[in-house]
This record gives structure tokens, sequence and C-alpha cells, in this order.
């Protein structure tokens, strides 16, 4: 955790200035498929300092999707509904981060192994990614000023 905490922290800031010059969605996708590839070796490594590593790939993944996607959010919405739509994120992730690893350990642990697991996140992911890109999430959806 700490490779990947310290890898969180230190991009965080440029990734969010890299959203501001790109827009929104390239980093989002990108950073979902970033956040993917360790998850698919994890299952396959045994050495700890790969281990380490593949952490920290996920953590800038993990910048990288986090710092664009509450910019997003506040694009999509009317002012008068930032704050809300803030809330709204906020709570959406705290229930991920809570209820993530617990639906993973339980429902898909059991049903597809540890490498099913880590393979069905990958998948959950590059999908996520390709969706992002082709839905125009953020794009044509009108704005009360």
């Amino acid at each position: 955790m700490g490779g990947y905490i310290i890898i969180v922290m230190l991009s965080k800031p440029f990734m969010g200035a890299l959203s501001d010059k790109v827009g929104r969605r390239p980093p989002i996708a990108f950073g979902a498929v970033v956040m993917g590839l360790p998850l698919f070796g994890i299952p396959f490594t045994t050495n700890y300092i790969a281990i380490i590593a593949l952490t920290m790939v996920y953590g800038l993944g993990f910048a990288i999707v986090t710092s664009s996607t509450p910019a997003l959010a506040s694009e999509v919405v009317s002012k008068a509904f930032v704050g809300t739509s803030m809330g709204f994120l906020s709570t959406i992730m705290d229930v991920d981060q809570t209820l993530g690893p617990i639906i993973s350990s339980f429902i898909l642990a059991s049903l597809f192994g540890y490498t099913g697991l880590f393979l069905s996140l990958t998948l959950i992911l590059v999908f996520s990614s390709a969706v992002s890109l082709l839905s125009g999430a953020g794009k044509g959806i009108p704005k009360e000023e």
C-alpha cells in the first residue's frame, strides 16, 4: 500500500493538469486500462518487488482516473448542482471502496477463484474504458446556467 499511496499522492496533481489539457474522457479511459494491466499480472506474480511495482502502476491508473472524474462530474451539471454532483460522486466512490473488496472476495472469488477474480476485474476495467470513450460522457448534456 505504501508504494501505491506514494504514487497516487505524487501523480494526482499532474494527472489533473493533464486532464485540463486533453479533456476528461481520454484520461479516464486510459487510467482504467492502466489499472487493468497490473490486475491482470498480480495472480501470476510471486515476486514481492514485482507485486509492489504492479501496485504502483495500479496507483498511477487510479490517480489518472480520480483526478479527472470530479472535474467531469462538475462539468456535466449546472452550477446549481455542482455540490450535489460532488457529494454523489464521493458517496459512490466510498461505497465502491467499501463494498468492492467484499463483493469481490465473496462473489467473484467464489465463482472464479483467485486468478479469475483478478482477470474479471481486468475485464471490467477494460470494458469501462471502452464505454467511457464510446459513450460521449460529458458531451451533449445541456447545462442550465
